[in-house]
């Protein structure tokens, strides 16, 4: 990434501003999954486990410096550091097709996803909490011979673990667990705010094809 840095005081106005550059990793995974016909013609399951590798990434798992030349005086970087560990998630789902209903397909699944932030660096940049994810949905296909219309609806609702954190740095605004001042003492261990969160997100989605 790369961009313009600024520091603004209370009112708005910008005291300091620079470029700034960094690097930062997305997580390799490994993902093993399958499909079993519990009931032949009836009844099929999914399962996958994955492995997701935040502790090699730069940023998240391993430190990286934001290089900002003049935004804070004699300091001319910002060190971000998350520590992140690596997670296992686990997902299974179901699929329902009864020969009473022909063409229609009934679905259920769950996902659990935990966070890979431990509580000394989740900010309000990551947000983040172990995931529980429920999903319904139901589908009917009209092909015939591979051509007519198909109908697909699902719910879906993620819940985020409660979560509270109180080691946050002093700037309450701008709340970050995984930054310090590269070479200066780290803003995490500066006495700051506290926050909890949590909650819901609900969703839901339809899709409607028609195949020639």
């Amino acid at each position: 990434f790369e961009g313009t840095a600024r520091i603004r005081d209370g009112a708005g106005n910008i005291l300091s501003t620079t470029s700034f550059k960094a690097n930062v990793d997305l997580p390799g995974h490994l993902q093993v999954g399958g499909s079993f016909e519990v009931l032949p013609g009836f009844l099929t399951v999914f399962t996958d486990v994955q492995w997701t590798m935040w502790s090699d990434t730069d940023t998240f798992g391993k430190a990286s410096v934001v290089k900002t030349p003049g935004l804070l005086g004699p300091v001319n970087g910002l060190r971000l550091d998350y520590k992140a560990d690596d997670t296992v998630s686990f997902r299974i789902g179901g699929e329902i097709t009864p020969a009473s209903l022909p063409g229609w397909a009934f679905r259920a699944g769950y996902w659990y996803d935990p966070s890979p932030f431990p509580d000394g660096t989740v900010d309000i940049l990551t947000y983040s909490s172990d995931r529980h994810i429920f999903s319904l949905g139901a589908g009917l296909d009209m092909r015939n011979g591979g051509s007519g219309w198909k109908f697909d609806v699902s719910g879906q609702v993620v819940s985020y673990s409660d979560r509270h954190n109180d080691s946050l740095p002093v700037l309450d605004a701008t709340s970050l667990g995984g930054l310090d001042a590269a070479g200066t003492v780290p803003l995490s261990d500066a006495t700051g705010t506290e926050f909890d969160y949590g909650g819901y997100i609900w969703s839901i989605g339809a899709t409607v094809s028609y195949s020639f």
